[in-house]
């Protein structure tokens, strides 16, 4: 995937970081949107509120990734607990704007608090809108260990090919 920046933080929000790339290969724009979801119950609704904002604004295919601090199901926690009252207005605003949860190989869970016995979450995730699946639809998501971070590093593969040697990832300025 040969990429080019076009603009960088033409959206500008509290926690979404956005690029809007052009592929060079494809010839299309599209955005990539980096979310770091409010841990914090009270600015939750702030933060679906932004990316809802986004997605309603934008015709480009789009790709949302990151920490959305949220769960959308309760088989994406360990332990027994209600489903967080955000996660209804989270999968509504999924289902309204017809994005894709990319789901993952290599385990469900992304997040441990590193207690004994740990909790164990799935926070961390890639939406996709139907058309930017339709430009790379061989895409694999692929959870990988971590050994000093709280959270799992996500790989995005755009074909089933690319050897896991080469993860590097770099910016094509022209």
């Amino acid at each position: 995937m040969r990429m080019e920046v076009l603009d960088v933080g033409s959206f500008k929000g509290e926690f979404i970081l956005q690029l809007n790339l052009w592929d060079k290969k494809n010839k299309t724009k599209w955005n990539f949107l980096n979310v770091y979801g409010s841990p914090h119950e009270d600015q939750k609704a702030m933060f679906l509120t932004e990316l809802a904002s986004f997605c309603s604004g934008s015709w480009e295919p789009c790709f949302v990734g990151g920490d959305f601090n949220l769960i959308r199901f309760l088989s994406e926690k360990n332990k027994a607990t209600p489903l967080p009252r955000h996660s209804r207005t989270f999968n509504s605003l999924i289902s309204y704007h017809d994005l894709m949860d990319l789901g993952m190989t290599g385990g469900k869970y992304t997040w441990s608090n590193n207690q004994t016995p740990p909790t164990l979450e799935g926070p961390d995730r890639i939406l996709v809108s139907k058309s930017w699946e339709d430009m790379f639809p061989k895409v694999v998501v692929r959870k990988i260990p971590t050994e000093m971070s709280d959270h799992n590093p996500l790989i995005l593969y755009t074909s089933h090919h690319q050897p896991l040697r080469k993860l590097a990832f770099r910016f094509e300025l022209s």
